[in-house]
């Protein structure tokens, strides 16, 4: 009995042919970037913008402290606080007149969540009661904010009296 061995040999080419094909599909999928995910249109910027705001507020830090107006430090203990809830007290602190208090290593913290949440590529900065309180590590003012830019706003009331407004911008670096 005589085996046919062109059968054999065509599947041995179709597997061949299949296993080129994977590779080369994966080099061409690879070399377009195509499993990373880009911000580029309005609407996505402007979506992603409303989704990092919404995490970057409700994001909570322990073990913060900031200088009081005669050098002391206040410390906030290991409790955890939100971002939010963290702007508003600064808000309201500083909202209450001229201050001497030193919130630099306060906003550092705050600063460097965002940096771990913040998608490669794109630049941020948290603005509160205008320039009062501005983080980012790129602009240090509103006025030098890029003009293709979108934004989150969010109003908290953290008393009957006053209003905290804060916007967070994203844009593509």
């Amino acid at each position: 009995m005589k085996l046919d061995t062109s059968g054999q040999a065509a599947i041995v080419d179709a597997i061949m042919f299949m296993t080129i094909m994977l590779i080369a599909s994966a080099v061409v999928i690879g070399a377009t970037g195509f499993n990373r995910t880009t911000v580029q249109d309005s609407s996505t910027l402007q979506q992603y913008a409303r989704d990092f705001s919404t995490t970057v507020l409700k994001t909570e830090l322990s073990g913060l402290a900031y200088d009081g107006p005669n050098g002391e430090t206040v410390n906030l203990g290991n409790s955890s606080r939100s971002i939010s809830q963290l702007l508003c007290d600064e808000a309201m602190i500083l909202g209450n007149g001229p201050s001497d208090y030193d919130f630099t290593e306060y906003n550092g913290e705050t600063l460097r969540a965002c940096n771990l949440i913040i998608r490669p590529g794109l630049g941020f900065a948290i603005s509160c009661n205008g320039d009062s309180i501005f983080i980012s590590d790129g602009p240090s003012c509103m006025e030098e904010l890029p003009p293709t830019r979108s934004a989150s706003q969010f109003e908290i009331s953290p008393d009957s009296i006053n209003d905290v407004i804060i916007i967070i911008f994203v844009w593509v670096v």
